[in-house]
């Protein structure tokens, strides 16, 4: 077996609708970060304790969803004349991808900082679809399971400038913490932490797989493996367990 290959872009297959269906994945970090539902309540969890709520019941609807997806025919041809367009042609005989995505944002909100929620996230938002285009039209070195040099090094790029623009954003709104934005004396550690988070990202989703029916696919994986990349570095280079983790104590 040959582990890289040279050949022509493959030049189609890019399903667009399904590419903007994936970029509404920005919801849940925008809305956290943005503090939305602060309005509802004078508490500084507001805006998480709500989005747990919505996400446990986003994913109990998507499970009844599809297990009567896989049951009822009736509700099935329906879903597919609504949906089908956004769905891989794998994705039909398994649970949709959506499931896991959303599974990865409530592991996300629960257990992480904002930045990791938003950064995270972010990878496998925006990053993906670029690595897909950029394989689909531009990759000719292709490993052993169809996947380009060209269209890996798009993820890594993308989720690096991501990661970039959000430290712009914290510094304009002078708001978050190392490692978590460009702070004068601290901007190579600050680029470190999110490059090597990028390059882990990115691995993850050359490695990642499909498993139980679905459950487990790149919207479970890549988030959440970018996020222990965030939580490995900052924890090695010294910095609190506080600026990657979310302080659980205000669920008791």
């Amino acid at each position: 077996m040959k582990w890289i290959r040279i050949s022509e872009p493959i030049g189609r297959g890019f399903n667009l609708k399904r590419k903007i269906y994936h970029m509404a994945g920005l919801l849940v970090p925008v809305m956290l970060y943005g503090d939305v539902f602060r309005f509802l309540a004078d508490d500084p969890f507001i805006t998480r304790k709500v989005l747990i709520g919505l996400l446990i019941a986003a994913n109990i609807a998507l499970i009844v969803m599809e297990t009567l997806r896989m049951k009822h025919r009736g509700f099935r041809d329906l879903f597919y004349r609504l949906f089908g367009s956004l769905m891989k042609e794998s994705e039909r005989d398994r649970i949709h991808g959506t499931v896991a995505y959303m599974i990865s944002n409530l592991v996300l909100v629960l257990f992480f900082s904002d930045e990791v929620v938003v950064l995270s996230l972010t990878f496998l938002v925006l990053a993906d679809p670029l690595a897909a285009f950029v394989g689909i039209y531009y990759g000719r070195l292709r490993f052993w399971n169809g996947k380009s040099v060209e269209g890996m090094l798009a993820f890594v790029a993308g989720s690096f400038l991501s990661g970039i623009v959000f430290y712009l954003i914290q510094d304009a709104l002078n708001r978050g913490n190392l490692p978590f934005v460009l702070e004068s004396g601290s901007i190579g550690v600050a680029l470190a932490i999110l490059g090597f988070a990028a390059v882990v990202a990115a691995l993850a989703e050359f490695f990642s797989f499909t498993a139980l029916n679905g459950v487990v696919d790149d919207n479970l994986i890549v988030p959440l493996a970018a996020a222990a990349a965030f939580v490995i570095a900052a924890l090695s280079l010294g910095f609190l367990p506080a600026t990657v983790f979310f302080d659980l104590n205000w669920m008791l």
